[in-house]
């Protein structure tokens, strides 16, 4: 059984790193140069030579479904039939489900994040930080978790995504690791100009 104390150290900090991984991803790899050759070498050797694309896609995936899992654990949800707007997560699943008012910071027991704390981060119009992270959640449920005809396409996802994983670094940052008086997890990834 997992304890308070695996979140605080690893789990919440992995799940952060996959959504800034997918965030270097989309920057680095998909906005600014689109599928490009790729090798991979470990300790000056070549392993794995084929496209950016080998790397990308799992790894938007994977920052997509734990990007999904980190806003529902700080009180956040998708709109029940609106794959736009944002609602906040009421009560509990089950017994075992673990979320951020579980935790106690240096002031107290930790509150959900709610939809004006997701605005107040955030410097552009309210409606774009709403809708970001509606949508990561929205195509994680409806296209990644299980196969469903149900995802709402749009042609922004891509910024929607990029968007939503800033937000969702600074929302955990702000309202987990601040408030429980521990220093944020670094990013794991960092660009080369090489």
């Amino acid at each position: 059984m997992r304890t308070k104390e695996e979140y605080i150290s690893s789990i919440i900090p992995h799940r952060l790193g996959m959504v800034d991984i997918m965030h270097f991803v989309l920057d680095t790899l998909i906005f600014e140069e689109g599928s490009k050759p790729f090798e991979l070498f470990v300790e000056g050797k070549l392993k794995v030579r084929g496209n950016t694309s080998f790397i990308a896609n799992g790894a938007v995936e994977a920052g997509i479904i734990n990007a999904r899992a980190l806003l529902e654990f700080l009180g956040l949800k998708v709109e029940k039939g609106n794959p736009y707007k944002l609602s906040e997560r009421n009560g509990r699943r089950y017994d075992d489900d673990l979320f951020i008012e579980d935790f106690e910071g240096t002031s107290g027991k930790l509150s959900k994040v709610s939809i004006e704390d997701v605005y107040s981060l955030y410097p552009g119009p309210k409606e774009e930080a709403e809708m970001s992270l509606a949508r990561i959640i929205h195509i994680g449920h409806k296209e990644i978790a299980h196969p469903t005809l149900g995802r709402e396409n749009t042609t922004d996802d891509y910024a929607m995504l990029e968007i939503a994983a800033r937000g969702i670094r600074a929302l955990t940052v702000t309202f987990f690791f601040t408030k429980l008086g521990i220093p944020a997890p670094q990013h794991p990834v960092s660009a080369s100009n090489a």
